[in-house]
């Protein structure tokens, strides 16, 4: 009996929804422009500025015109950034994504 007050105390203040997160949530990204990805991460939404944390979650031929790769957010909680760099060097940056919600992006 002593269990359940810690297991209450736990459930209330945050356990909880960290239980809940046995499955990693998934998204598709989708490359929609003209011109292939090179590199392609996810990051914390809190980290500052558009450094590159490293971790490209691509193979090394990339993300081609109109194909599309699911990857594995880094927990099914949180928001994070999803940065794609593409064959000339720009970047697209998408900052708020919510892991709870989010199961596509296109990149445009």
């Amino acid at each position: 009996m002593r269990r359940l007050p810690a297991l209450a105390a736990l459930m209330a203040f945050g356990a909880g929804p960290a239980l809940a997160c046995a499955v990693p949530t998934s998204i598709e990204i989708r490359n929609e422009t003209r011109q292939p990805v090179h590199r392609l991460w996810i990051s914390d939404d809190t980290q500052a500025g558009w450094t590159d944390p490293g971790g490209n979650r691509l193979p090394p031929a990339g993300l081609a015109p109109g194909a599309s790769v699911t990857l594995a957010m880094p927990s099914c909680m949180g928001l994070y950034v999803l940065t794609a760099t593409f064959a000339d060097g720009t970047q697209q940056r998408h900052p708020g994504l919510d892991a709870r919600r989010i199961r596509a992006l296109s990149l445009r």
